[in-house]
């Protein structure tokens, strides 16, 4: 039998072999012609015009190192290193950083990357400026890579609209976006699926940890162009006619200025809505932003606002929440029950506005209340009640109405 520490140096020196062996064909440092290639496969399979790759971290389960405190220890609970990677369309990796301490975010690590130092000098052999694809009177619009929330907004590295931001155009512009993103997240789940080692803590060294983390990388990249099959891009007929949203097509106004990360992302995002590079089903992702506006604005709409917020937030919540039980769900009101409850309720100001003069009359909001529900034959004052805290919970808030049950409430008013 072999002893531990003989088997660590055989599977240090195995993976650094492997690691030496596979890197320059299979994990090369990009050329021009590379980058172009990636862009190229980027547009055909996920419709992301000029995208160089998709950037993401993993942790890397580990047992603690010793002497190390808890540097390791991350916002997951568990101790970990950092696999920083950026991969292509087909979930290949392109170019991995691995080693640093767990507990920094994926920001903090790219910042200090060597990717992510090259791409702030502007190295890394990444392709000039151009006009996108169907727009060549456009601006030259440069190379990127995109992430999540977690990385900076940078010209190179486009991130998602934040959600508390969201109109229609940046909703779709996140789902562009995240098609292309998941490209290594799908890397990783292929990674980890075919290498077990990553389901447990790896209990080595700190060198060996990463020799084995670097050979599990480039071995996913062998087996994955020489036996893996590659993605297939979708059939989208161009003869097809798009119907773009009316209340959309004011958004498609030119941003000439690309001097800064936030006017790169601004002109792709108008961009996405042309009619020749929108997806065809990219607009259930749009929704009408101005049915709300509209029900703020109708006779004796200011007294009905925050009934009308209630009681969408409160049915889009019990719609999306999968964890809401059964027995929940049969006691929901129906639309029609809301609608009816909304006409009742908005005569009453004294249940919802707190500044009516008989909003802490209990007796007579009690009383109103038993009325209602015997009108309705149903417990309206708890239904109400469970809306307000829905609404009154942080969390909540980005389900503010922009969903189609307020249509139905305008049909009433």
């Amino acid at each position: 039998m072999r002893g531990e520490t003989t088997v660590g140096k055989i599977i240090a020196e195995t993976t650094e072999a492997i690691w030496e062996c596979l890197q320059p064909t299979y994990l090369p440092v990009p050329s021009l012609e590379l980058w172009k290639n990636i862009a190229a496969r980027y547009d055909l399979l996920w419709q992301l015009p000029h995208c160089l790759g998709s950037i993401d971290g993993k942790h890397i389960r580990i047992k603690k190192f010793n002497n190390t405190g808890s540097r390791n220890f991350n916002y997951k609970g568990f101790f970990s290193i950092q696999l920083l990677a950026c991969a292509d369309a087909d979930g290949c990796f392109i170019t991995v950083d691995i080693g640093d301490l767990g507990r920094n975010s994926d920001g903090g690590v790219f910042r200090l990357s060597r990717l992510g130092r090259w791409l702030e000098i502007g190295g890394m052999n990444v392709p000039q400026s151009e006009p996108l694809p169907h727009d060549n009177e456009g601006p030259n619009f440069p190379y990127y890579f995109c992430g999540d929330e977690a990385f900076p907004l940078k010209s190179y590295l486009l991130r998602p609209y934040p959600q508390k931001t969201l109109n229609d155009q940046k909703r779709i512009f996140n789902y562009r976006l995240s098609r292309g993103r998941k490209s290594v997240e799908c890397a990783f789940e292929m990674m980890v699926s075919k290498f077990r080692v990553f389901e447990t803590p790896i209990a080595c060294s700190e060198s060996t940890v990463i020799s084995i983390v670097k050979c599990a990388c480039a071995l996913h990249n062998y087996i994955r162009k020489t036996e893996g099959k590659l993605y297939e891009s979708q059939n989208m007929n161009s003869q097809d006619e798009i119907n773009i949203p009316q209340h959309l097509t004011q958004h498609q106004q030119a941003v000439h200025n690309l001097s800064t990360a936030s006017s790169v992302r601004e002109y792709l995002s108008s961009y996405f809505l042309r009619p020749k590079v929108s997806l065809p089903w990219q607009w259930k992702y749009a929704v009408e932003p101005n049915i709300y506006r509209a029900a703020m604005t109708a006779p004796g709409a200011v007294e009905l606002s925050r009934v009308l917020r209630i009681i969408n937030i409160y049915n889009i919540i019990i719609k999306v929440n999968t964890k809401i039980s059964s027995e929940a769900l049969q006691i929901c009101f129906s639309p029609e029950d809301d609608v009816k409850l909304a006409e009742r309720v908005s005569k009453h100001p004294s249940l919802f506005n707190a500044e009516h003069a008989l909003y802490k009359d209990q007796v007579v909001r009690e009383n109103v209340w038993n009325q209602i529900s015997s009108e309705l034959k149903k417990k309206c004052k708890s239904h109400f009640t469970n809306c307000q805290t829905m609404l009154e919970k942080p969390k909540m808030n980005k389900y503010i109405p922009y969903y189609g049950f307020l249509t139905q409430l305008m049909s009433v008013l």
